[in-house]
C-alpha cells in the first residue's frame, strides 16, 4: 500500500506512546564536539530521525566503513556517539567521556 509503513501506519505517524525526538534537543557542545571529532580525522557525520519520529539517527561516512546507530532517547545520543568514535577509532572529546 502507497504511503503506508511495514507497520500500517501512514509515513511520518508518530507512535501514541512514544514522544517525537528532534535534534535541537542535543546539548549543542557535545554536538559541536562529535562532529568536530569526526570531520577532524576525515569523516562525514550524517544525523536524521526515523520516519515516525521515535528514534534519532546519527551514521558516520568513515571510508568503507558506514557505523549507525538509533537513539530511541535523549540520554542515548552521547552514548552513541561515544560508540561510533570508539568503533573508528577516532579519540573522544572530554564532552564524550563516561
Amino acid at each position: 500500500m502507497a504511503g503506508s509503513s511495514k507497520n500500517g501506519n501512514a509515513r511520518g505517524a508518530t507512535r501514541p506512546n512514544r514522544p517525537s525526538l528532534s535534534w535541537r534537543d542535543v546539548e549543542p557542545g557535545t554536538l559541536r564536539d562529535f562532529v568536530t571529532a569526526c570531520t577532524e580525522a576525515g569523516c562525514a557525520p550524517l544525523f536524521g530521525k526515523t520516519l515516525n519520529g521515535s528514534a534519532l539517527s546519527i551514521c558516520v561516512l568513515a571510508g568503507n566503513d558506514k557505523p549507525k546507530e538509533y537513539c530511541a532517547s535523549m540520554p542515548d545520543v552521547p552514548w552513541a556517539m561515544a560508540d561510533i568514535l570508539a568503533e573508528l577509532d577516532i579519540e573522544r572529546p572530554a564532552s564524550l567521556q563516561f
